[in-house]
């Protein structure tokens, strides 16, 4: 081979040397970024379970909360149809009656 020839050679070696290296540097890349994205995913999987969980308690909060409403509905209902009588009867029995004594 001539002298020319070699130089060739010799800078394709240097090319595919600096490839080589490129590649390695782009495989540990991809390395890094695979394990970054394992995290992401581990962070969403467990991000996921408490919003399902903070679901969960805020659908038994609703149920207990509508449970409430109705019995306090119940109650002013109640309230309501006996507020009339029972303060009729309470203002009676609030009244000191006229006490007469009777003197011989």
């Amino acid at each position: 081979m001539d002298y020319r020839t070699l130089q060739i050679l010799e800078q394709y070696n240097k090319v595919i040397a600096d490839i080589r290296t490129e590649i390695l540097d782009v495989k540990r890349e991809l390395s890094d970024i695979n394990s970054r994205l394992d995290a992401i995913i581990t962070c969403m999987s467990t991000n996921s379970e408490k919003v399902s969980s903070v679901s969960d308690t805020v659908q038994d909060l609703k149920t207990s909360t509508d449970k409430m409403s109705s019995h306090i509905d119940f109650v002013n209902n109640i309230y309501e149809h006996v507020r009339n009588p029972l303060s009729m009867l309470v203002g009676q029995s609030l009244s000191t009656p006229e006490i007469t004594y009777i003197q011989e």
